[in-house]
């Protein structure tokens, strides 16, 4: 077999990435749902043979099963009894760590330790894998010491000490405010800021992105050479815990750079296609994370998109043309994963992008500024005073827009899914495959059959609430009486409900309410639907898992139980 046809194929290298991550998901379901595991294969191997030749449909296979291999490896590394962890998450008792980019629940105690910090350990590990957070299993420590020679801690240290004197001279709040900011979203960030965040569609400048890295770079660019701004780029990178957002930034800069040193033509595509590559390698699971998924599809759409939306709003002063047409092109593979993984939709985003990002830059090169500065207390407290000033002037823009906008709008998924039914038929019809216009439509259908519930269903969802879904009746149930009408909205429910003595689902089907579990009485067989993390363990119940996901959804066919 000749393959000479290989050299003919344009971008191999996208193809390469995304079989590497689509061995992901077949790696994913492999065991857990064998049959949709082999549709997503075949479906990458059709559209190759189709695009191709067989001869590339052969290295595209070659390179799926070294994608298989390397998820084998990522979820089989052997832990020793003594391990350099880099602490990620604290908790009140233990959190999680990360062995060479593996995930592992720390069991003990670490409140003497600071996240971001690099500690030796010595426990014992147990083998628990989650193939969707990279998570390989979980740590008992019993004896444990801060790694004081790491990078990873002196880098953690700075940031630490660069919060404290902060916090000192604009309040915590505030401090909190510019950390998430330059470094990322922090757990002490005020839960208002947050919202507003997300009400504006501006959520992403509290997750590092390719706007915090490219101004970090042109900051220093300015100073140094630009070997040495990529360098200190990276480490700032380091800083900011190596999120895949500010990773994919980083790779697609560094390849950008290297193209203009070598006078070689840089290919954007080809940037996010060999940073999807490097960042498979270090994180096999990252296909399934929100960071990347969003960091990836606002960067797809502005390459994809950008120039000509840019072109088409020729009409507008050039910073409103570009602002708007940026911030459409970043929003249009975005916004159904919003829906999807939160059911929510800022309505406001273009006018948050246009109006609250240039002060949030101005925040974060101050915030840039402030690290430098931090040995020298008067030019520390003269930035410190320009940035609390900032914050003032961010605060009264976002308080008076919200009196000028609408809040967020919640969604069910299925609106997520529908729109992306909607960009699959477009590149369809583009294409010349015209009956790809019945895609929604079949997608319609299929969620008018799904709401209908031939079956009585019980679906749990991520705010500890449960959807009662039969013959097109619809009852969202929650302990938290503040949530039901954004759970209604989120869950196409009829209906929502607190408090209740019994809930009729069909004949001798019905639910109660106990303490903060729900009780499932099916002809007579009790089942306790756990929302809590107290179970019940008396004989007469059988347990039924929704706090630790162990069960999804129960569907009630006859006197039976399927779960999912």
């Amino acid at each position: 077999m000749s393959f000479r046809n290989l050299g003919k194929v344009k971008l191999p290298i996208l193809y390469i990435a995304i079989t590497f991550l689509i061995s992901s998901l077949f790696y994913r379901y492999l065991n857990s749902d064998l049959w949709l595991a082999f549709i997503i294969a075949s479906f990458l191997f059709l559209w190759v043979l189709l695009k191709e030749n067989i001869e590339f449909l052969i290295f595209v296979f070659v390179i799926f099963i070294v994608g298989i291999c390397i998820n084998i490896n990522f979820y089989n590394m052997k832990v020793n009894s003594t391990e350099k962890v880099l602490i990620e998450r604290k908790y009140s008792y233990g959190g999680i760590g990360s062995i060479n980019s593996r995930k592992i629940f720390l069991k003990g105690n670490l409140k003497n330790f600071k996240e971001g910090e690099e500690v030796i350990l010595k426990g014992e590990f147990k083998k628990k894998i989650d193939k969707e957070t990279g998570v390989i299993g979980e740590y008992k420590i019993k004896e444990s010491k801060v790694n004081n020679r790491s990078i990873y801690t002196k880098l953690a240290k700075i940031k630490e000490t660069f919060k404290n004197e902060l916090e000192k001279n604009i309040g915590f709040r505030k401090a909190a405010l510019v950390t998430s900011i330059t470094f990322g979203r922090e757990d002490s960030l005020d839960s208002e800021d947050e919202y507003d965040m997300k009400n504006f569609g501006v959520i992403h400048a509290l997750s590092v992105s390719g706007l915090h890295v490219g101004i970090v770079f042109l900051i220093f660019k300015k100073l140094f050479r630009e070997k040495v701004s990529l360098f200190i780029t990276f480490i700032y990178v380091i800083m900011t815990g190596i999120a895949f957002s500010s990773l994919r930034a980083f790779i697609m800069l560094f390849c950008a750079n290297l193209g203009a040193m070598v006078k070689k033509r840089y290919n954007s595509i080809g940037g996010l296609s060999l940073s999807a590559i490097i960042i498979f390698f270090i994180a096999p699971y990252s296909i399934f994370t929100l960071g990347f998924l969003l960091s990836f599809g606002a960067t797809l759409g502005i390459i994809l998109f950008n120039k000509e939306l840019n072109r088409k709003l020729y009409k507008l002063p050039k910073y409103l043309r570009e602002g708007v047409s940026i911030s459409l092109s970043a929003q249009i593979f975005t916004i159904p994963l919003l829906v999807i993984f939160f059911n929510e939709l800022s309505i406001s985003s273009i006018i948050g992008n246009l109006i609250l990002i240039p002060i949030i830059n101005v925040i974060l090169v101050l915030g840039i500024t402030l690290i430098l500065s931090i040995k020298i207390q008067f030019l520390f407290d003269f930035f410190s005073f320009l940035i609390l000033n900032s914050i003032d002037f961010l605060d009264n823009i976002m308080y008076g827009l919200k009196e000028l906008t609408p809040s967020l709008m919640y969604l069910n998924e299925s609106y997520g899914y529908f729109y992306i039914t909607l960009l699959i038929a477009f590149y369809l019809y583009k294409r010349g495959v015209k009956k790809g216009v019945m895609l929604p439509l079949a997608y319609i259908i299929f969620i008018m059959i799904n709401l209908y519930s031939i079956n009585p269903k019980i679906i749990y969802k991520k705010e500890g609430a449960i959807l009662l879904s039969y013959r097109g009746n619809r009852i969202v149930v929650s302990n938290k009486r503040s949530s039901i009408e954004n759970l209604k909205s989120k869950t196409n429910a009829d209906k929502g409900v607190y408090q209740f003595r019994k809930i009729n689902i069909k004949d001798e089907c019905y639910l109660k309410k106990e303490d903060r579990d729900y009780i499932l009485y099916l002809y007579g067989n009790k089942y306790n639907l756990n929302m809590s993390s107290k179970s019940k363990n008396e004989s007469e119940y059988g347990i039924i898992n929704f706090k630790d996901k162990d069960v999804n959804e129960i569907i009630i066919i006859g006197k039976n139980l399927l779960y999912k």
